[in-house]
């Protein structure tokens, strides 16, 4: 295709290399996702950054707010379903 060894070799190395990375890529997404990873350190995040270590004051606050856990249930747990992202707009 190319009539070189070596630019076939490099593509080929380069291609394998991406096939590779995209499928370790997708596999740590699928096992942070199902022990939600991202979300525990949300929270951890938020009640490090906040300074409330008991989530009793403005972190829980901060959860239950609707823009920042839009599929929480409000004020009764906002530990449930917790956001593994939040917006920077909504947070700041």
């Amino acid at each position: 295709m190319l009539n070189s060894t070596v630019l076939e070799v490099a593509a080929g190395l380069i291609f394998t290399f991406l096939a590779i990375s995209l499928a370790t890529s997708a596999l740590v997404e699928a096992i942070a996702s199902g022990l939600k990873w991202r979300s525990r350190t949300l929270l951890a995040g938020v009640k490090a950054l906040v300074n409330d270590s008991n989530f009793s004051g403005l972190a829980k606050g901060l959860y239950e707010h609707a823009l920042v856990n839009p599929r929480g249930p409000g004020g009764s747990e906002p530990k449930t379903n917790m956001p593994a992202y939040i917006d920077s707009q909504r947070f700041a």
